[in-house]
């Protein structure tokens, strides 16, 4: 703070900036305790205006931020963009109990991903739970062929430059990572990105959802849900405020098919405006493709599965039994001979609710979660949660269209596929020759050289390039090779 002072008497603040500002905030996802210090900046600094950026702040979160920055309310001026990503489809896949099983879901899915992107140069990210957890499915995706690297809080600084090298440079096409991935990590040709396990918030996953297609072009968010990963997150989020509510939504989100999920996020972020989804999503715009032998077996109907779960729970209460989720969900399922997960996810929804409550107990080496009765009501509030749908094949179809990355329309499939290559070759070279470090994105982007495969042979080709590039410094340094590329046959 003396620097600053000595700074603002000399030379003169002239704006404060503060980005990630949802760190400030307790009700945020991502609350840091030292960004409170930040609320000594208009004690100190009065008179220099104050600047607040977040790309993930709910109405609450944007109150508190005003609060902890003590900024004048009639003298601030909150300016929302809608949080709408219409270039990403959101699609939620069921994630089955059994670790094996998972993992093959994921793997399939991962494969199909890699496939389906322009010219096999789509990359993406697998957001895991755990440090093991992402150690594992790493390993398990190099097993099946995919080249993978692997990202947590426990890698050294230059382990970790090492992996986003490989990854940004196109030589690793997946990163397996925890949330310590993420911030201030800046690559635009990520067509997707796949939770393996659900994040504790919405505003998580809207920010970690937010990482694909930050190009503009189609994109692919995929949530593998679990009832049963709720409770995985519960315990280690329960004593923060407001984060068990936050959490449920997500569940919400993930395991109601009677809303748009676009929709869902706007409303819960506060957008005012519902977004346009035009079946750019998987509850509006793709029809449940497994037939019903393949589907979860129903129970005999929603109010026999919740009489059942209260019926349980009044018998655990005479007994003084604690019953986790699994546990409780296992009880029911052998009365109501139905899937387990049917009953966990009515168990959740009940949750989400209030109708049921978690109870937690802290031990020196771990923490349990219990379920709990905080009402007699046995009726379910009117919402359609299920857990069905367990490929992406129709999701894709509405996201990767049959192309050449639509330009197959104006130019020779082939001929396009040779200039992409070229481009990509000679983008990497540059980098390399510019500074090892380099991302080649910096060079020419993934959108640019999509835009440039339109012109294989054009006349004359530097024009082109002048028209495609975005940045004048980019063009004057590097138009004159880019343009070779157009025009070797």
């Amino acid at each position: 703070m003396n620097l600053l002072g000595h700074l603002h008497k000399s030379e003169g603040i002239g704006l404060i900036a503060v980005d990630e500002s949802h760190c400030i905030s307790q009700w945020g996802h991502d609350f840091r305790q030292d960004y409170l210090k930040l609320g000594m900046l208009r004690k100190h600094f009065l008179g220099v205006p104050i600047v607040a950026t977040t790309a993930t702040a709910t109405p609450q979160v944007v109150e508190d931020i005003c609060t902890r920055l003590d900024l004048n309310r009639s003298r601030t001026n909150i300016k929302r963009a809608p949080c709408d990503r219409p270039n990403i489809f959101y699609s939620v896949l069921y994630k089955p109990r059994d670790k094996a099983k998972a993992t093959e879901l994921l793997l399939a899915t991962v494969k199909k991903l890699c496939a389906a992107g322009p010219a096999s140069e789509s990359c993406g990210i697998v957001y895991c739970l755990s440090r093991k957890e992402t150690e594992d499915i790493c390993g398990s995706l190099r097993d099946a062929g995919i080249s993978a690297v692997w990202y947590h809080g426990d890698l050294a600084t230059d382990s970790r430059a090492a992996v986003h090298k490989s990854w940004v440079s196109g030589e690793s096409k997946v990163i397996v990572a925890t949330v310590a991935f993420g911030m201030g990590v800046h690559h635009s040709g990520v067509r997707w990105v796949v939770h393996y396990s659900m994040p504790p918030s919405i505003q998580h996953y809207q920010q970690e959802s937010g990482r694909c297609g930050r190009d503009g072009r189609p994109a692919i968010s995929v949530l593998m849900a679990s009832p049963f990963d709720i409770c995985r997150q519960s315990v280690m989020v329960y004593w923060k405020p407001n984060a068990l509510q936050e959490l449920y939504a997500l569940a919400e989100y993930a395991f109601s098919t009677a809303q748009c999920r676009r929709a869902y996020l706007a409303a819960h972020m506060g957008d005012h405006q519902r977004p346009v989804c035009d079946g750019y999503c998987d509850v509006c715009g793709v029809e449940d493709s497994a037939p019903p032998s393949k589907r979860l077996k129903e129970a005999p109907d929603e109010g026999g599965v919740i009489e059942e779960i209260f019926d349980q729970l009044e018998k655990a209460a005479v007994k003084d039994e604690k019953l986790t989720l699994l546990k409780l969900s296992e009880k029911c399922r052998k009365n109501l001979h139905c899937e387990i997960e049917r009953v966990a996810v009515a168990i959740v929804c009940l949750l989400h609710s209030g109708h049921l409550r978690e109870t937690f107990d802290a031990t020196a080496y771990s923490v349990y979660s219990y379920i709990n009765r905080t009402s007699s009501r046995r009726t379910l509030p009117h919402s359609e949660w299920e857990p069905r749908r367990s490929s992406i094949d129709g999701s894709l179809s509405r996201v990767f269209v049959t192309e050449t990355w639509q330009a197959g329309e104006r130019v020779n499939a082939k001929k396009s596929k040779i200039l992409e290559r070229r481009l990509h070759e000679g983008r990497c070279e540059l980098a390399a020759a510019v500074d090892g470090e380099m991302p080649p994105q910096k060079i020419l982007t993934d959108w640019e050289v999509d835009e440039l495969c339109k012109y294989h042979g054009a006349e004359d080709p530097l024009a082109v390039v002048r028209r495609v590039v975005a940045v004048p410094k980019r063009f004057e340094l590097y138009g004159e090779k880019i343009a070779s590329c157009l025009s070797c046959e």
